[in-house]
């Protein structure tokens, strides 16, 4: 009998746990070494709350920085995600592009999968630290604080940085560095962003705008939605999705600046007329909320053209809120230590998936369906060669 052995009891390695033991019963022992005392803990402050589990067009919101492995996603249908959910018999609720579990409860969609996983007989330890693992005796050796496994295959899907207080960590890339795996460091994103601006008057505050970053004043990224002002940044769906660009394609925040239209969707004529026959005061209290009146008032007194600050409302950023408020953590195993299957190019039988890998996705249900799909990459690469 083959001994599966899943490091990381998150999202991917647990619905890997599903498909495999559904594909193969009995003739396989699968395995969870998980560090924490549950499984699936952070799927549970998914979506608010309530899980949003996939997204119909996942793979257009996901960055995948190799031409390989983004085709085998490419090869993962939107329909293969649904059925597998289908299959398990939890349904799904659609809304718009965005699908969550019906009962709208993250925590409730834990339990069940967590009942399903010991349904099917997957051995699980919880509150088991990984250390290490080598080669023996053309199998693999799994040692963890409490005990050694043997290992035909191993997948590793630990997660990266983002909330520590739900156990994450990157200790597992020294291990990772040991076995020659090239590593991007990991950086927080999908969270807050700090700015030089002093806008502690603002805290609290939400409104709608459309967000530019400049980058040496040219325009590299906009998406229009709600922004909520802190005491010492900008937060908010669209911040968080800027944050990761910046993730991303960043090294620095040198040079890049936020630009916050606040009247997209006021027609030309309106404004021209506002200019025409309201003073700035008037102009203000009629566009905007009063405390973001008081701040453009109080910070932009010289300048006459009210409208057009209101459409440029500008903030240095230069900082990440942390990985403890961060959705996800940008980095990882580099893509191309793997070959199209997520299996390591130089250990045979050695996988990577979900969020340890150098696989971003923004605000949406993207980063859950990334989980799915790299879970069904593996599953199908496994059952292939038996």
């Amino acid at each position: 009998m083959k001994n599966i052995v899943l490091v990381g009891g998150g999202v991917t390695n647990c619905l890997l746990s599903i498909l495999l033991k559904k594909h193969y019963r009995d003739s396989v022992d699968v395995f969870i070494v998980e560090k924490n005392d549950t499984l699936l803990k952070k799927l549970t402050i998914t979506g608010n709350g309530k899980c949003n589990i996939l997204n119909k067009n996942y793979i257009n919101g996901l960055i995948i920085e190799n031409d390989t492995i983004k085709k085998s996603f490419n090869n993962i249908s939107f329909s293969d995600l649904k059925n597998f959910y289908d299959d398990l018999g939890l349904i799904l609720l659609e809304k718009g592009d965005l699908l969550y579990p019906f009962n709208e409860s993250a925590n409730q969609t834990r339990d069940f999968l967590v009942e399903t996983i010991n349904n099917l007989n997957v051995k699980t330890f919880n509150n088991e630290m990984f250390l290490s693992y080598k080669k023996v005796d053309g199998k693999y050796e799994v040692l963890t604080n409490n005990q050694k496994i043997s290992a035909d295959i191993i997948v590793f899907s630990t997660g990266g940085k983002s909330y520590k207080v739900l156990g994450a960590d990157d200790s597992i890339l020294n291990e990772l560095i040991n076995h020659s795996y090239k590593i991007q460091e990991f950086k927080p994103a999908l969270c807050a962003l700090k700015i030089n601006e002093n806008v502690k008057r603002l805290d609290g505050v939400r409104t709608k705008a459309k967000i530019t970053i400049l980058d040496n004043n040219k325009n590299v990224f906009e998406e229009s939605g709600e922004v909520l002002f802190k005491k010492d940044g900008l937060s908010g769906i669209v911040i968080f999705n800027a944050s990761l660009f910046i993730a991303k394609n960043y090294k620095s925040f040198d040079g890049l600046k936020i630009s916050l239209n606040l009247l997209e969707g006021l027609d030309s004529n309106t404004l021209l007329k506002l200019e025409k026959y309201s003073g700035s005061a008037a102009i203000l209290n009629v566009l905007t909320h009063k405390k973001i009146a008081d701040y453009v008032d109080f910070n932009y007194k010289k300048e006459k053209n009210i409208i057009h600050i209101l459409k440029n409302l500008t903030f240095t950023p230069k900082d990440f809120y942390g990985f403890d408020s961060a959705q996800i953590s940008v980095g990882g195993v580099k893509l191309d230590n793997l070959n199209e299957s997520l299996e390591s190019k130089f250990e045979h039988n050695i996988y990577f998936g979900g969020e340890l890998l150098d696989i971003s996705g923004y605000c949406g249900g993207y980063n859950l369906s990334m989980c799915l799909a790299s879970a069904l990459i593996i599953f199908n690469n496994i059952i292939k060669r038996r």
